[in-house]
């Protein structure tokens, strides 16, 4: 019952040994993706820190270790490829939509949405959703839009990142605006 799909069937892209794909586009283009998520859809919808997040994808590109969930960043990180491989306006739309529902996929089999409810929540698992519920709302898939939804509000309150007064004297290590800007982002999607 652990594996069942918490989202319907999505088909999960492996390789012929059983492992996610989770190849990296070549720096370059991943930097150009990276940045048109800062200059079009962050303004818009802020969910994640910059320094925070700069400072993980270069460690990631340099081979390093993560002081975060490598999977769950490597997921945040191709949800923001698919978000900004949707802008790519000089690419075919056939060509787009293969393009980011790859990433999408990506995102969604290194996330494993069918296990994270067992597992205690994070804020990265949080951002994670709301970005993936952001791709989803763009797409056909209304109920998945609103399940990934759902599962960040309630992985969010179980977070108490709906308690402004914990903020200063929460546990966890979050700049407490970003725990704000994240809590909103929850509730505007939840509406």
């Amino acid at each position: 019952m652990v594996d069942a799909p918490l989202f319907g069937t999505l088909s999960r892209r492996q390789n012929a040994d059983g492992r996610v794909d989770n190849v990296l586009p070549p720096r370059n283009h991943a930097d150009h993706l990276v940045n048109r998520y800062w200059r079009y859809i962050d303004p818009l919808e802020h969910i994640l820190d910059q320094e925070r997040f700069s400072c993980s994808y270069q460690t990631l590109f340099a081979g390093g270790e993560l002081d975060c969930n490598e999977d769950i960043f490597i997921s945040i990180l191709n949800a923001i490829f698919a978000l900004s491989t949707q802008l790519e306006e000089s690419v075919l739309s056939e060509q787009r939509d293969q393009a980011s529902n790859t990433f999408f996929q990506r995102a969604w089999t290194l996330l494993r949405p069918e296990t994270i409810l067992w597992e205690p929540g994070s804020l990265e698992i949080v951002q994670c959703l709301l970005l993936m519920s952001h791709y989803l709302q763009c797409t056909k898939n209304l109920h998945q839009t609103w399940m990934a939804v759902g599962s960040a509000v309630r992985i969010a309150q179980s977070l108490d990142l709906h308690m402004p007064d914990k903020f200063s004297s929460s546990s966890l290590n979050i700049d407490s605006s970003l725990r704000r800007h994240v809590w909103q982002r929850c509730v505007f999607r939840d509406r």
